[in-house]
């Protein structure tokens, strides 16, 4: 079986996206230098409630408290 794509995951699944999320952009605004993630970074953690396994994530938490 074939994992599934960003947008077949998106119709398949109802997940709670993370907060940094750029949408379809590349890059995470968590980060201090909006960086580039990777297609699975993004795939794993953007998408999905598992957002706060992500270190960019963790880090904007860090350093907001």
């Amino acid at each position: 079986m074939q994992p599934l794509g960003i947008e077949q995951f998106r119709s398949v699944a109802v997940v709670e996206p993370c907060p940094f999320s750029d949408g379809d952009s590349n890059t995470c605004t968590a980060s201090l230098s909006s960086m580039v993630i990777a297609p699975s970074s993004k795939y794993n953690y953007c998408f999905s409630e598992n957002y706060d396994n992500c270190p960019l994530f963790l880090s904007k938490v860090l350093r907001r408290g």
